[in-house]
């Protein structure tokens, strides 16, 4: 499998070490990339919008143009409907890492770049990309497939379990406690005795209650309160 990766940084200097890092971390490690790299975000905007798909995107925040990095990752969310992309954000100011979760990154980086911080990270966005990533359920006999990343949350009550997609709810009959045990390494929380949520799909962390991907809010539980505020500085925290 060759991974589309894009950079786009507007130092010369940074594009060209990544580049570099990148490329000797798959020949050492038997992976194929194909790499484009842009100095101004214009022709990544336009490459984006005629349709070019990329697996990751290395997104400098500061481009010195009329968009941030910041505008072209709200862009590939929300505009694009783009989840699938493992966007990682570079930059010389760690005080931005906090400000970038509505965007879901998968990793936020501080210049320089480093060849072991890089290597740890292509590790980590590789074992996703390359391990067995649907959710299985049975509906009147017949089993069905969705893909984890798909699913924003789980909701029980009785023995039924709503899948709540974007756009979609598929119901079936099992028990949270029996998803979960299939989701548990997917960053996947319970926040509520009903609700079983997708990390990654939160866009609003609040006391009491979530605000995920789709604009639905979800009730967090008295006593989840102090584990998700746990689960939320561990998340950030990994992200540096």
């Amino acid at each position: 499998m060759k991974l589309e990766i894009a950079i786009c940084d507007d130092d010369i200097s940074t594009c060209s070490d990544l580049d570099l890092l990148l490329m000797d971390y798959g020949k050492e490690n038997n992976h194929e990339f194909s790499i484009d790299i842009f100095y101004d975000e214009k022709r990544l905007y336009q490459m984006l919008t005629e349709g070019k798909k990329y697996e990751i995107l290395f997104l400098d925040i500061e481009l010195n143009n009329e968009h941030t990095g910041i505008d072209i990752g709200n862009y590939i969310r929300d505009e694009l409907k783009n989840e699938e992309m493992k966007i990682v954000f570079i930059s010389s100011k760690e005080s931005y890492a906090m400000s970038l979760f509505e965007i879901r990154p998968t990793h936020f980086l501080i210049k320089p770049l480093v060849r072991n911080q890089i290597y740890k990270l292509m590790e980590k966005i590789l074992s996703i990309f390359f391990r067995d990533d649907y959710f299985s359920f049975k509906i009147r006999g017949h089993i069905y497939k969705l893909k984890m990343s798909d699913i924003l949350y789980f909701e029980g009550s009785n023995r039924k379990v709503k899948i709540v997609l974007r756009n979609e709810i598929i119901e079936f009959y099992s028990s949270l406690q029996e998803v979960f045990e299939q989701v548990k390494d997917r960053k996947f929380y319970f926040v509520h005795k009903s609700y079983l949520i997708n990390y990654e799909k939160v866009i609003v962390f609040k006391y009491d209650e979530l605000i995920m991907l789709n604009g639905n809010h979800i009730p967090i539980s008295q006593a989840k309160r102090k584990y998700i505020r746990e689960m939320q500085l561990l998340h950030e925290r990994e992200m540096l």
